[in-house]
């Protein structure tokens, strides 16, 4: 089973962690949305783990003087931590901005902070530290094993607008209305 048939897929399909995933599993209700495929991987980021680390504290890190902004960082993952990328409406862009189709794009490079610094900012965007991975083959074993739902064409509120404590359970709605569909 493929995931993914083509790159323009990337944006129309998340992953939701099912109960078998454990409450101990870095994945734990999470909602995980796929952006690329390629011969070594698919790679995706949890949409709906905010950190305790305020989005100000990144911009401060990275040299810039503190903004007014009280967002958190959302972790995206257990791969690559350090790695800082910018979830936004695909109104915006920087350098090195990935069009991921259906309203969004992704975006990381040094000149997005101080883009938004500037006040040039995305009308809609969340912060991410790290990102998920998995080899050729794994993912589908995984949903194989039903450790993951898969949701074709997700709403897009719920990308980037539905409050993180809520996305899994709406990703779950949205997964079990679509399944229903097909035998309707």
């Amino acid at each position: 089973m493929s995931i993914m048939s083509k790159p323009d897929h990337w944006i129309k399909k998340i992953l939701v962690a099912t109960p078998i995933m454990g409450r101990d599993s870095t994945f734990h209700k999470s909602v995980i949305l796929l952006y690329e495929e390629s011969v070594q991987h698919i790679a995706g980021l949890v949409l709906n783990k905010p950190t305790k680390t305020p989005v100000k504290t990144i911009f401060k890190m990275k040299g810039f003087t503190p903004i007014n902004l009280s967002d958190m960082v959302f972790s995206g993952g257990p791969v690559s931590q350090e790695a800082i990328m910018i979830l936004h409406s695909d109104e915006w862009k920087c350098n090195n901005t990935l069009r991921l189709n259906n309203g969004f794009s992704l975006t990381s490079d040094a000149n997005m902070m101080k883009k938004i610094h500037e006040q040039d900012k995305p009308k809609r965007w969340r912060v991410y530290s790290g990102l998920s991975l998995w080899n050729p083959g794994q993912l589908e074993g995984e949903i194989n094993s039903k450790c993951w739902m898969v949701v074709e064409n997700p709403s897009a509120d719920l990308i980037l607008e539905t409050n993180p404590l809520l996305q899994w359970q709406k990703a779950i709605d949205q997964c079990s209305k679509q399944m229903i569909d097909k035998y309707l």
